[in-house]
C-alpha cells in the first residue's frame, strides 16, 4: 500500500511532493503502521518460550496488526485522494489499491477471548512490563 500511494502521489506531483504535507503526513502513518506491525510481530517471536507464543501475546499482536492493517489503508487512500484530483482517475488508483488490501477471515472474538482470559487470571494487562 505504502509503494503504491508513494507512486501515486510522486507521479502527481514530482519534486513539488516535498510541498504537500497533507500528502507526506498520510505516507507517514502508512509507513508507521508498517513499521509498529512489524516491531510487534517481531517481540512476539522474541518472548515466545520454546517455540511457543503465548495465545494472549499472539492475540494482542494479531488484533493490533489487523487494525493497524486497516489504519493504514485508510491513509493510502487519503494520500491518494489528495493526490488525484480527477474522480476518473482517483477511483482507478482507489480501486488498485482495493486490490492491494489482503483481508483474510480473523475471528477477533477469540483473539479478544484469549487476552481477556491471561487479563482476569493475571489481574492485570498481559503484556505489562513487571
Amino acid at each position: 500500500m505504502m509503494a503504491y500511494a508513494l507512486k501515486v502521489a510522486v507521479e502527481a506531483f514530482g519534486p513539488g511532493l516535498a510541498e504537500r504535507q497533507d500528502v507526506l503526513g498520510a505516507l507517514a502513518d502508512v509507513a508507521m503502521e508498517a513499521y509498529a506491525a512489524d516491531s510487534a510481530v517481531t517481540r512476539a517471536l522474541q518472548s515466545a518460550e520454546g517455540g511457543a507464543l503465548d495465545p494472549a501475546a499472539e492475540g494482542c499482536v494479531a488484533l493490533y496488526v489487523l487494525e493497524g492493517h486497516e489504519r493504514a489503508h485508510v491513509r493510502a487512500k487519503h494520500a491518494i485522494r489528495a493526490a488525484v484530483p480527477d474522480a476518473s482517475a482517483c477511483r482507478d488508483h482507489l480501486a488498485t489499491l482495493r486490490k492491494l488490501l489482503v483481508e483474510e477471515p480473523v475471528d477477533v472474538t477469540a483473539l479478544r477471548e484469549a487476552v481477556l482470559e491471561r487479563m482476569l487470571a493475571a489481574g492485570r494487562y498481559p503484556l505489562a512490563w513487571s
